[in-house]
């Protein structure tokens, strides 16, 4: 039997039926993603407490890159003073008003 015509076996069946395979189908699934869960977390912790003395050099080169990035980027008062102004539009006749060009 294939999942085709499983499937239409399944459809065939009565609602409370059709409901424990979808509760069934749920549980398998999450049994295996749990699993994997937590056998990653495992894993996980246990790098983390190999590497705890590379953690911290890698801590600090973070910082020092932060620091690089902090002097390359330009500031928001040197990119406002390099812009020029934008000068408003009288919206009725499309000419600039003269208490705007001052």
């Amino acid at each position: 039997m294939n999942i085709s015509e499983k499937i239409a076996q399944i459809r065939k069946q009565p609602e409370h039926i059709r409901l424990r395979w979808v509760w069934g189908s749920v549980a398998v699934s999450m049994f295996f993603i749990i699993t994997i869960w937590i056998f990653s977390i495992t894993l996980i912790f246990k790098e983390g407490t190999a590497k705890n003395e590379k953690s911290t050099d890698t801590t600090v080169s973070l910082t020092e890159q932060l620091k690089t990035a902090k002097n390359q980027i330009p500031s928001i008062t040197s990119f406002s003073e390099n812009t020029t102004p934008v000068v408003p539009i009288d919206s009725a006749v499309g000419t600039t008003r003269p208490s705007d060009l001052q």
